[in-house]
């Protein structure tokens, strides 16, 4: 079977023999992990709580971008709106988490690399 460029990348981080072959990749890896982090920045996830009442839209990477309230939602039960605030982020935070993984694939293995982007 044949790897793409960043999976043999990846089998050979075991292999010592091809240390230097390695190195004189991580121009294409640092390049790559730009090119993956720049696009999950200009990504967007939205969540809905509280049947559409609250919307929140955030980035690839975790960061909100908006919040938007129904002109229907209740203003005057201020914690459950709140509540409903909490709810839609955590909701879109998860999705720009599975975005990540699936963007960041075979570099992943199974680790959370938000931080490292």
């Amino acid at each position: 079977m044949m790897l793409p460029w960043y999976g043999k990348i990846m089998s050979d981080l075991f292999n010592f023999g091809n240390i230097g072959e390695l190195l004189g990749k991580s121009s294409e890896i640092t390049a790559h992990f730009k090119k993956i982090r720049d696009g999950l920045e200009e990504a967007r996830v939205t969540c809905e709580s509280g049947g559409g009442m609250v919307q929140a839209t955030l980035n690839g990477m975790g960061k909100v971008i908006s919040i938007k309230i129904s002109e229907t939602a209740e203003l005057n039960d201020r914690e459950f709106l709140e509540d409903l605030i909490i709810s839609a982020i955590h909701c879109a935070e998860k999705k720009a988490k599975e975005l990540s993984k699936e963007k960041l694939g075979i570099f992943a293995g199974g680790v959370d690399m938000m931080n490292l982007l």
